[in-house]
């Protein structure tokens, strides 16, 4: 990740030159899970379509296959312009000059977590907006082998709508309502990805990771973001397959990673080995 504070308009009037390569490493609650590693810019970079997708884009998508003008937005240099005065802060700053490119050695793990919803089309394209070149999907099966996009196997109740749908009642610990319809097992809900089809997987429609252990409704549950992160850009939450997240990024011009996530479930299961 590379960044500059020249606009897209001055840039263009200029010749694209190299400047001084550097190596920080930035928490990851500045960078949306990216590295910030290296400031030449990548004027040749472009979003090609080698491979569609197999199911219907949300508005965000990316539609030119013109050069890309990469950018992270407002969020790194606020987070840096408000940490302490000392050493490390300068450091930082004095990144504020450079050009942002596309790097291999940037991988977006679960997209743009920070501030898109994990493992959804919008974080994923948003990754490569910011200059990832390497797209990760973190691996989990549903009950009839299909592969999916979840940091875990048993994270739907937190990382998707899933709970206020009729869905809920396959969770492996699925939400209690008392006589009054008050929630009464807030801190054992379980939902996995082995609970239900892919069909059913990708009806759902991903959210910010968040759960609110202490609620006495669902929606007090679900509606537990952290003032961290934000809620603004997480409308759509489209979920997809491993087969749709290697197309996009081959749509995007970016390669992928799979990341097999340990089962919640005793193996072999439904004949999974």
């Amino acid at each position: 990740m590379t960044i500059s504070n020249k606009s897209a308009l001055e840039l263009s009037k200029q010749t694209p030159a190299k400047v001084n390569k550097i190596n920080l490493a930035l928490p990851l609650t500045l960078i949306s899970s990216l590295l910030i590693v290296g400031c030449t810019t990548d004027s040749r970079s472009v979003l090609t379509s080698k491979a569609p997708l197999s199911t219907a884009q949300p508005q965000s998508q990316l539609q030119s296959s013109s050069p890309v003008a990469y950018t992270y937005g407002v969020r790194p240099f606020y987070l840096i312009n408000d940490m302490d005065e000392g050493p490390l802060k300068e450091e930082l700053q004095a990144c504020k000059g450079q050009l942002p490119s596309k790097t291999d050695f940037s991988i977006a793990h679960r997209g743009a977590p920070l501030q898109l919803p994990e493992h959804t089309y919008d974080s994923y394209v948003a990754s490569a907006q910011m200059g990832a070149g390497i797209l990760e999907c973190d691996v989990a099966f549903t009950n009839d082998g299909e592969l999916v996009c979840r940091h875990a196997q048993n994270d739907l109740h937190t990382t998707t709508n899933l709970l206020t749908t009729p869905l809920a009642k396959q969770c492996t610990v699925p939400p209690t309502l008392d006589a009054k319809g008050k929630l009464t097992n807030a801190d054992s809900i379980e939902c996995r990805t082995s609970d239900i089809s892919a069909a059913q997987f990708k009806a759902l429609t991903g959210k910010m990771d968040a759960a609110n252990k202490k609620a006495t409704s669902i929606s007090e549950y679900m509606n537990a973001t952290a003032p961290w992160r934000t809620d603004l850009y997480s409308q759509n939450g489209k979920v997809l397959t491993l087969k749709e997240h290697i197309a996009l990024a081959r749509k995007l011009g970016m390669k992928h990673t799979p990341e097999l996530k340990a089962p919640a479930v005793t193996m072999p299961f439904n004949a999974i080995v």
